[in-house]
């Protein structure tokens, strides 16, 4: 089967989620990809997450493996990597922060040789964005390299990407994978990154951690009625001070992910009842409001991709805004 490494200009600009979304996407097609990331801690994160979406993950010898300090991978590696490369299977290999740099780059080039792998190319959207910016990429992989993933457009920015960045990389032979958008879904922390920011401790439903929060919300005085408040956005954290039952229960009466109650101080019975009967979970801060809300200002810029739900959703995207065949048929060759 083929081979698709995912190699990217940058740290955080979409690897772990195309490969999942890719994953996925060949799942829904009845196929049954490996996901992985060669180079790594035996303990990386992606590599965990990439195991519990993947149906029947294989054993794997000598992978992962630690990126030397002179970018030569140890034989058991590499043999290891050819091995699943002749498999059955399409093999989906999450490639390292920079492509080009140091041991890095002769990792990169390791093992895109070692499995005869194409290579997509993840780039940030930027308005400014250039042919020239992706030289020094496209000479490192010459033939290998399939095409250029840009991920994240801006939002209002669509018209720009598609009439303009897109023909001039086009011209100048760069085969242009898609143009994702970005998206509220993949930019949303979870229940347990809102935790974790605010110092506090998830008291009710710690396993809805991985639930997504897509907007934060301040439980305060308003002209308006609780509800009417709270109902204006959906799969929210409302911040209030553990001792206002009033706004909780008007909160836990729309469609609230989480509250995260501040103030050191433990919540009545009636809002501990209301959020069991809802299903929604109590993060629980000695935090005041303020500082829980200054620490939240962050949040999105520190969300994982390692979430079911949006691997889901990028494989949406993949489905609506990427030449998803061409990807697939990378991989089923």
């Amino acid at each position: 089967m083929g081979v698709l490494y995912i190699a990217g200009t940058s740290p955080h600009c979409g690897k772990t989620a195309l490969v999942a979304g890719l994953a996925l996407a060949l799942h829904r097609h009845g196929k049954a990809p490996i996901a992985l990331k060669p180079v790594a801690s035996a303990e990386d994160a992606d590599n965990a997450f990439f195991r519990h979406l993947v149906a029947d993950p294989p054993a794997l010898d000598g992978l992962p493996t630690p990126l030397p300090a002179d970018g030569v991978l140890p034989a058991r590696a590499t043999e290891a990597l050819r091995a699943l490369a002749q498999g059955s299977r399409p093999l989906l290999l999450e490639g390292l922060d920079s492509v080009l740099l140091g041991s890095q780059g002769q990792a990169s080039t390791a093992l895109v040789e070692a499995t005869s792998a194409r290579v997509v190319l993840v780039v940030p959207y930027r308005p400014d964005l250039r042919a020239e910016d992706l030289e020094s990429a496209r000479s490192h992989f010459g033939q290998r390299l399939l095409g250029v993933l840009v991920n994240w457009v801006w939002r209002y920015h669509g018209h720009r990407a598609h009439a303009q960045i897109a023909p001039a990389l086009e011209r100048a032979g760069l085969r242009v994978l898609g143009l994702v958008p970005e998206d509220r879904v993949l930019s949303a922390p979870t229940v347990a990154e809102v935790a974790r920011c605010v110092e506090g401790e998830i008291r009710l439903y710690p396993e809805k951690g991985d639930a997504l929060v897509e907007a934060i919300m301040v439980g305060g005085w308003a002209l308006d009625e609780g509800q009417y408040v709270f109902s204006r956005h959906a799969r929210k954290a409302v911040v209030v001070r553990a001792d206002r039952p009033d706004l909780h229960l008007a909160a836990l009466a729309t469609s609230t992910t989480c509250l995260v109650l501040t103030g050191g101080v433990e919540p009545v019975q009636y809002t501990v009842y209301e959020a069991e009967q809802t299903g929604t979970p109590l993060v629980w801060t000695r935090l005041s409001t303020l500082a829980a809300l200054q620490r939240l200002e962050g949040v999105a810029g520190l969300a994982t991709a390692r979430v079911p739900e949006k691997a889901r959703r990028f494989a949406d995207l993949l489905a609506q805004h990427a030449d998803l065949p061409a990807l697939q048929s990378a991989l089923l060759d």
